[in-house]
């Protein structure tokens, strides 16, 4: 798990610079609802309503049903234990003290290495852990970060900026 003890830097990167899995931080908006217009009886408006059918099992080939299963049973498997991972970071000493930390340094000094208007509601993750994925939410709301007590929703967001944690020794920020 990454451990934050000293004083760090959210450097940004620009596109392309950066491959996706050297993201440490992304900083996300979110999106503005459209404003529907008027409505013009003159045009229908035509919605499509289903769901998705998934093939069944009837359709797997015999001689691959055990192979199906046995894939299906390992894939549950380790869902399993990356769950029960997760859990466990995230109820342990070191992940609290992190994210405490974390957001100590998010309120009482500017963390980005350049200029970002943060608006109210933007939302802050930085990564943890890159093998299980774990990352630490963080809302914006009244000049404040707040721990978020949401799973963020990706879509519904705006990738803003994102880059890598450089840490970093010394005690001049803007």
């Amino acid at each position: 798990m990454c451990e934050l003890k000293n004083k760090f830097l959210l450097c940004s990167c620009q596109d392309g610079e950066l491959k996706e899995n050297n993201v440490s931080w992304i900083l996300f908006r979110r999106k503005e609802k459209k404003k529907r217009g008027l409505c013009n009886n003159s045009e229908p408006i035509t919605r499509i309503l289903g769901q998705r059918e998934l093939p069944s099992n009837d359709l797997i080939e015999s001689g691959y049903k055990e192979q199906y299963y046995k894939n299906l049973k390992a894939f549950y498997e380790e869902e399993k234990r990356k769950k029960e991972l997760e859990d466990t970071i995230k109820e342990s000493e070191g992940y609290i003290k992190t994210t405490a930390y974390i957001l100590t340094e998010l309120n009482t000094r500017n963390c980005f290495d350049k200029n970002i208007e943060i608006m109210e509601k933007d939302i802050l993750s930085i990564k943890l852990n890159s093998e299980l994925g774990l990352w630490a939410e963080f809302i914006f709301r009244k000049q404040s970060w707040r721990i978020a007590k949401f799973s963020l929703e990706e879509k519904k967001y705006l990738t803003i900026i994102k880059g890598e944690i450089k840490p970093t020794h010394n005690n001049d920020y803007r």
